[in-house]
């Protein structure tokens, strides 16, 4: 929920970008409707564009408990167009911006640029990326600034490679050293058969200058006739010189009339890579992870969910379970966690439909009860509750309004209350046509 996050104050430098940007904004845009209406509904080329305008509304307290009313504001902005360069050229692009409207202060940057990026595919082989972009290939999970490439010489054989540097750690706008955050790496993916598929990954990876991981990872997935499937993964870090991944999963489905079955374990020791400081201490206990979820839903909606969750660390150990109600309009739960972390256990709740067409009304509600350390004597025991209620009106296609407010009660605040008003603008045009270029109007 967006009011569990405590968030920095925003300079009115970044009021002034997003004002710019948003101005920008409409030029883009207009520059698409008319690259769509020049395009036609004929053409091959296709673009869509969405705007997301959020604006959250509560009060804060300085150290010194003075009041201060808070406005922050959230622009966030998607787009994609295809079929350029003879239909051989497709750009992309995601990006934040963010400010407190009332509030002067010193500020961290909240804007970030997930995504800016050309695809190039020269023919039905080769895949050309450049720009930033989210890389998920084995054992590499980052953004990347630079190139990645992908050949395909049939539908058994793959091979993808990267280089380029790792995107700072918030996304920000700005590039990161070359020589401080190098990252780069391949993956090469067969498939024997239908139902099998290897993969044998690297990559190589430095921060502040000095080499934070070198990986080598073998991964494995097959499936059979009787709704068994099998990943299993396993990661070995050149650097440390230690296994950093151990994993299996198993997914069991027979028949829609019977439940779904989904095991993960997995062995990992913590996320600490060569270049920090905590390297040095490399006698820490591994992390060992049990989950099991058993799931089963009828069609209408109706079902149920049963969940178990272990983890492990030498002779420490935590469990978590839980239950859940499935509905067609909406979701009920309850679980309990015990361990040596503390204990809890709390009720939880989603729910949500239409009142009409355009109108969708929805609320959530938990209650949480919890120790800090196990055994705790009941008069130790805390309680946090949260309610939040929202109102979706499609106004016309491609035009959403959404209205919320949200409260929280903890031991220390007993009144946090906060209002959240978004507008949400999707078009798109050229060989396909939704949302604001559809032309419909909602009566």
């Amino acid at each position: 929920m967006p009011f569990l996050r405590t968030h920095a104050c925003r300079s009115r430098s970044n009021a002034r970008r997003t004002i710019l940007f948003s101005a920008g904004l409409v030029v883009l845009l207009a520059g698409f409707v008319s690259v769509g209406q020049a395009q036609g509904p004929s053409s091959t080329g296709t673009w869509w564009l969405n705007l997301r305008t959020t604006g959250y509304v509560y009060q804060s307290f300085d150290p010194a408990g003075d009041t201060i009313d808070r406005f922050e504001g959230y622009q966030h902005v998607s787009g994609s167009m295809s079929g350029l360069a003879s239909g051989k050229l497709t750009f992309r692009m995601s990006a934040r911006f963010a400010d407190d409207l009332r509030y002067d202060a010193e500020s961290l940057e909240f804007s970030r640029l997930h995504r800016a990026q050309l695809v190039y595919r020269p023919n039905s082989r080769f895949r050309i990326e450049a720009g930033r972009q989210f890389i998920q290939e084995g054992v590499a999970s980052l953004t990347l600034d630079g190139a990645r490439v992908e050949y395909r010489h049939d539908r058994r054989w793959q091979a993808t490679f990267w280089n380029g540097t790792r995107a700072p750690f918030g996304h920000g706008f700005d590039l990161a050293d070359s020589d401080d955050a190098t990252a780069r790496g391949a993956r090469f993916a067969w498939t024997p058969s239908g139902s099998m598929r290897l993969g044998l990954s690297t990559a190589y990876r430095k921060r502040g200058g000095v080499v934070a991981v070198r990986p080598v990872g073998l991964e494995c997935s097959a499936s059979a006739t009787s709704g068994l499937r099998f990943m299993g993964r396993a990661d070995y870090d050149l650097e440390l010189e230690s296994w950093r991944r151990l994993e299996g999963q198993v997914l069991w489905r027979q028949a829609e009339c019977l439940p779904e079955v989904r095991l993960q374990v997995l062995n990992r020791r913590p996320t600490i890579d060569a270049a920090s400081w905590f390297s040095r201490f490399n006698n820490t206990d591994r992390i060992q992870l049990t989950r099991l979820v058993v799931r089963h839903e009828v069609r209408d909606g109706w079902g149920g969910e049963a969940e178990y969750l272990g983890t492990f660390v030498d002779t420490r150990s935590a469990n978590r379970t839980g239950l859940a109600v499935l509905m067609p309009f909406g979701r009920v739960g309850w679980s309990v966690h015990r361990g040596d972390v503390g204990d809890d256990s709390g009720l939880y709740g989603d729910l949500g439909g239409r009142l009409n067409s355009w109108l969708r009304a929805e609320g959530s509600a938990s209650i949480l009860s919890y120790t800090l350390l196990q055994d705790d004597p009941l008069e130790e025991e805390r309680v946090v509750t949260t309610l939040a209620g929202r109102l979706r009106a499609d106004l016309k296609p491609g035009m959403q309004v959404t209205a919320e407010i949200q409260r929280i009660e903890t031991p220390v605040h007993t009144h946090d209350v906060r209002f959240l008003l978004g507008v949400n603008l999707a078009a798109s045009g050229g060989a396909s046509r939704f949302g604001l270029m559809s032309g419909e109007v909602r009566p």
